[in-house]
């Protein structure tokens, strides 16, 4: 419930592994509240702190943590090239964390917004099939049914629609 309270604390403290956490805690309530601008402040207030850090594991992978999860939030506002500005930013670091739930995420994210971009559908549908490809070998079920609707979503773009409808359908499925 104190969230908020608790990053800017930790924050101040120079507590910054705690500020991190729970600003990105306060991040996604204010993201569930519908709050979008307050959500981008806190995923903000998260990545100063994170550049103040030294590198480690842990710290890549909250860098990425701090992207991917500002994908509705940025999506909801309209600001789609941005996000994929950062997407790009973390790039080498999804590559080289070997964790397949990221990498998928960030594929799917990657290849629903060049749809809306402006780029080419190939690209597109090579990003989201990458991130089904990942999905299944892992069984992240979730992550599919997310990749699968990004698919479908660059399929109808493309103008494909008998793909798109079946994109669709097993997104549902699933």
């Amino acid at each position: 419930e104190v969230v908020e309270l608790l990053a800017h604390h930790f924050g101040m403290a120079e507590s910054r592994d705690k500020a991190v956490e729970y600003s990105l805690l306060a991040a996604e309530k204010a993201h569930r509240a519908w709050a979008n601008a307050e959500a981008l402040a806190h995923f903000d207030t998260a990545r100063r702190h994170l550049d103040t850090m030294p590198d480690s594991h842990a710290v890549r992978l909250w860098r990425i943590d701090a992207v991917l999860k500002q994908g509705e939030v940025r999506f909801a506002l309209g600001q789609h090239a941005e996000h994929l500005q950062h997407l790009d930013g973390v790039r080498t670091l999804v590559q080289e964390a070997a964790d397949p739930a990221r990498r998928a995420a960030w594929c799917y994210w990657t290849g629903f917004l060049h749809s809306l971009t402006g780029s080419r559908p190939d690209v597109s549908i090579g990003y989201c099939r990458e991130a089904i490809s990942i999905a299944d070998a892992q069984g992240l079920d979730e992550i599919r049914a997310f990749a699968e609707s990004c698919l479908a979503h660059t399929y109808e773009v493309a103008g494909r629609l008998h793909d798109a409808v079946s994109a669709g359908e097993r997104a549902l499925a699933i």
